[in-house]
């Protein structure tokens, strides 16, 4: 019985890091491309790639706090996914969105995500990651 049960438990911690990986995968690509502009001088193709991946996570998966308002005024407290997201309530999908389109709101969107940590690495990620990508485009631009 005891084995079993020991394998039970390496199962369960080994689903529970797979999903860590799968909620957090954007994370993992900040090294990558690091090391890849300043330690292995990656091509700029590859480094262009893997900045327009870590864009996409962090303004459509990352989890970051919803920054939309609810009927009481506040901001919301749940959890977004991905900047530009909102949180599982309807009313609050792409709230961010419409806050970064109208540029009188800008400042609401920046307190609402630089509330929590999660939203300073997001934001701060999602800014290293396009100009990571418009550095690559540069480079690969000046080589043709």
């Amino acid at each position: 019985m005891h084995h079993r049960d020991a394998l039970d438990t390496i199962g369960h911690v080994k689903q529970a890091t797979k999903k860590k990986i799968a909620k957090y995968w954007g994370y993992l690509l900040l090294p990558v491309l690091y090391f890849g502009w300043f330690v292995f001088h990656v091509g700029p193709i590859v480094l262009g790639v893997v900045s327009v991946l870590v864009v996409v996570y962090f303004l459509f998966q990352a989890p970051v706090p919803c920054c939309a308002e609810t009927r009481d005024r506040t901001t919301c407290r749940n959890n977004a996914k991905g900047i530009l997201g909102g949180c599982h309530i309807e009313s609050h999908k792409w709230q961010n969105v419409k806050l970064l389109i109208r540029r009188r709101l800008w400042g609401r969107l920046a307190s609402g995500l630089f509330r929590q940590v999660k939203g300073n690495a997001a934001a701060i990620s999602a800014l290293a990651g396009s100009t990571s990508a418009i550095a690559a485009g540069v480079t690969l631009l000046m080589k043709v």
